[in-house]
């Protein structure tokens, strides 16, 4: 995932080594707000939310 001029607006925890469960896309305020929920080791969820000018994804 590519973001462009983006602003994390929360993070419960780290990201590395977790599973990526549900996303949610909105255009707020001309920019893009990402929702993501994820899921760790532990299987506690965590919520990371960014916003972003311009999001692109690869594979």
């Amino acid at each position: 995932m590519h973001l462009d001029n983006y602003e994390i607006i929360r993070q419960d925890s780290l990201l590395q080594n977790s599973l990526w469960v549900n996303d949610e896309i909105y255009k707020t305020n001309g920019k893009y707000e990402l929702h993501v929920m994820l899921r760790n080791k532990n299987n506690g969820l965590i919520e990371f939310i960014v916003s972003a000018e311009h999001i692109s994804f690869e594979h």
